[in-house]
């Protein structure tokens, strides 16, 4: 086992210690033992316990139920969907994120969304799924999948909504970068694309129509960003939008071309 990772096993109960500098993160299938693994640990060590774990070394921890929900009448179906869940696991633990030597030091951005929930999960609430992903040098840098809060009435908007969601996370982006002092090419407008003509267009002019006049005002607050040329919103066709994965099911081929331009490749 990784000289980071730590086991501890009585009987049926397993409780995994991962140590990482001064943060420890602890996973185990029984509560008794955990609570035993922190005793211990606050007996012989300084430690400060910061309850359900949502931050480890930048990475976000967020806790789906969707499958939890059926507990109480499972049938196979649910059963063989774990289990598919727990294949591609499998299957992919030896991807990685790999990023490519080059002078080319530029962040490039991409928004997409379903519509109405065709993301699986999301058919009874009629939310729509945005998504969004940044690259550099040939990798993902950031990138987050969320359920929308409204329910919108075109294709158009969710779209837009979207955009709104990857331009406030790269206004943010670019300014922390920036702060570094390691890419000039930072100080340029920073490209987002986005596979809706129309939503495109909305972001980069001040004018509205019949499918727009819902949208919530908040979420114009894009053109501000576009106007003060922080960020640019550039139309993609959908073959290239490598987001897609992040937002709903897809062909394997083309889900696999996405995943090598997000810069995962498998080491083995």
């Amino acid at each position: 086992m990784d000289q980071c990772i730590y086991l501890k096993v009585n009987g049926s109960k397993v409780c995994f210690l991962v140590l990482y500098v001064d943060d420890i993160l602890l996973a185990t299938n029984d509560k008794g033992l955990l609570h035993e693994v922190k005793q211990f640990i606050s007996k012989n060590f300084d430690m400060k316990d910061m309850s359900q774990a949502s931050y480890v070394i930048g990475i976000k921890i967020h806790r789906d139920k969707f499958q939890g929900r059926y507990q109480s009448n499972p049938s196979l179906d649910h059963w063989r969907a774990v289990k598919k869940v727990m294949r591609y696991l499998q299957g992919t633990k030896y991807y990685k994120l790999m990023y490519i030597r080059t002078s080319n030091l530029e962040v490039v951005g991409y928004s997409d969304s379903d519509f109405v929930g065709c993301f699986v999960g999301c058919v009874d609430s009629h939310k729509s799924t945005s998504g969004y992903i940044f690259i550099l040098v040939g990798g993902a840098v950031s990138w987050r999948s969320i359920k929308q809060t409204l329910t919108a009435t075109s294709t158009m908007g969710t779209e837009f909504i979207s955009c709104f969601e990857a331009t406030l996370h790269g206004v943010w982006l670019k300014s922390f970068i920036f702060e570094l002092r390691i890419m000039d090419s930072i100080s340029r407008s920073l490209s987002i694309y986005c596979n809706n003509s129309t939503a495109a267009f909305m972001a980069k002019n001040n004018k509205s129509g019949s499918r727009s006049k819902h949208i919530d005002i908040k979420y114009l607050a894009i053109r501000k960003h576009v106007k003060e040329k922080k960020v640019v919103i550039e139309h993609i066709s959908t073959e290239f939008m490598i987001v897609d994965p992040l937002t709903k099911g897809m062909p394997l081929l083309k889900f696999k071309d996405h995943v090598v331009n997000m810069g995962l490749s498998s080491l083995m």
